[in-house]
């Protein structure tokens, strides 16, 4: 299949500055950049490029994304090559990236970690930057038998010799880019201003990186690792001192229940992902925390007694009664709280077993679910839910099965 790659991509370079110009808007005595989706330069990366990447792999396993911003004008302008059953947004999982110098003069194809999932975990700081090297490092040591080359290059976004460019880069933008670079290993540059590369250089390496993609995909360790990449570099330091326990729980509202979560399996893909699983180290945390909740709303309350006398059941792992804690409420009746935690904020859906399921219709209202946000760093118990299979007969949760088992018959 021809291409025009390179000069696309040497168009686009040529243009970049000045599209960067025609985008700056002065709003409130400051400088604003706008996206302009009308123009020669948008058109080529966004659809020129973009459909020729597209052309060159599979679209029932690959999809092809650019980007130079949403709205407001991004600092380095994009590419990437995403398997949709690993991720179909730059922001989590892992993907074959092109990212731009900040001025367009040279093209970094590389493999990349999603940088938002570990902002979401650590938040916008110099310390996510250190958190998602280590999180690369060891993904590199896992899969660098697959590289798809001996050798590689160093990545520099910012080019801070190019002193003249148009636009100041923030601080919030010198971030993204660190990220980037951070996450990006197996880098290759283009120079597109001394361009020492053909049209076959640019479609073979393209087609070596999806190979070597292709490879740590199909290993059978990246799920695994993948689901826990951005919490593996946690560590204690990380959670917030003086957790607050001293709140009302939310009463629930089905209404913030999303009922039909989007599936991470799409059309083309042979190996459709497990459900993400919280890690045990999830887990314990959000427990830990519900168990520090419990024992300071009954000593609070004057019942000291009954705050000794909570049950930590996940402690024991030769029992699996279908619930994590027994506790109390305000009148000294004993309850059975399951908790579900997530590392993030998104509290939409929660995964519950066979056995839990069936543990809260036989305690009924004594049986509590607690959904713990952020369980990592600043946990907070965000949903409460009290009695869960009331809420499923007036058809206000949908619970759904996401996996059977299959016993084979004498």
């Amino acid at each position: 299949m021809k291409t025009n790659l390179k000069n696309n991509l040497i168009e686009f370079s040529q243009g970049w500055e000045g599209y960067v110009n025609e985008c700056m808007r002065l709003v409130d005595n400051s400088l604003r950049f706008y996206v302009t989706s009308d123009h020669r330069v948008y058109e080529l990366l966004i659809k020129t490029v973009v459909s020729e990447l597209q052309n060159l792999v599979d679209e029932r396993i690959y999809k092809v994304k650019g980007s130079v911003g949403q709205s407001s004008l991004t600092g380095i302008p994009w590419l990437s090559v995403m398997d949709k059953h690993v991720t179909e947004s730059t922001q989590e999982g892992f993907y074959i990236s092109y990212l731009f110098s900040k001025n367009a003069k040279k093209l970094h194809l590389s493999i990349a970690l999603g940088a938002t999932q570990f902002e979401e975990l650590y938040g916008a700081n110099s310390n996510t930057t250190e958190k998602i090297i280590k999180a690369k490092n060891q993904f590199v040591q896992n899969f660098d038998k697959y590289a798809p080359a001996e050798s590689f290059e160093k990545m520099d976004l910012l080019d801070e010799q190019d002193t003249d460019f148009v636009r100041e880069f923030s601080t919030t933008m010198v971030r993204i880019a660190d990220y980037y670079e951070g996450g990006s290993f197996f880098t290759k540059t283009y120079d597109l201003v001394n361009p020492n590369f053909e049209e076959e250089d640019l479609v073979n390496d393209l087609n070596r990186y999806v190979d070597s993609y292709r490879q740590i995909v199909n290993d059978s360790s990246s799920s695994a690792l993948l689901d826990v990449l951005d919490e593996s570099v946690f560590e204690e330091s990380d959670q917030k001192k003086n957790t607050n326990l001293n709140y009302e729980l939310p009463a629930f509202n089905p209404l913030d229940v999303e009922r039909n979560p989007k599936s991470k399996k799409s059309k083309g893909s042979s190996k459709p992902r497990k459900p993400s699983l919280p890690s045990k180290k999830v887990g314990d945390a959000g427990e830990n925390y519900v168990f520090e909740y419990e024992r300071n709303k009954l000593m609070k309350l004057g019942m000291e007694d009954l705050a000794e006398q909570i049950v930590k059941q996940y402690e024991d792992l030769s029992d699996f009664p279908g619930y994590d804690l027994q506790s109390f409420d305000e009148k000294g009746n004993k309850i059975f709280i399951e908790v579900k935690s997530t590392k993030g904020k998104n509290k939409n859906y929660f995964e519950i077993s066979t056995n839990e399921i069936n543990t809260a219709k036989e305690l009924g209202e004594s049986y509590y679910i607690y959904q713990v946000t952020s369980a990592l760093t600043e946990p907070k118990i965000s949903t409460v839910i009290n009695n869960l299979h009331s809420y499923k007969d007036q058809d206000k949760v949908l619970i759904e099965p996401m996996m059977y088992k299959v016993t084979f018959k004498e």
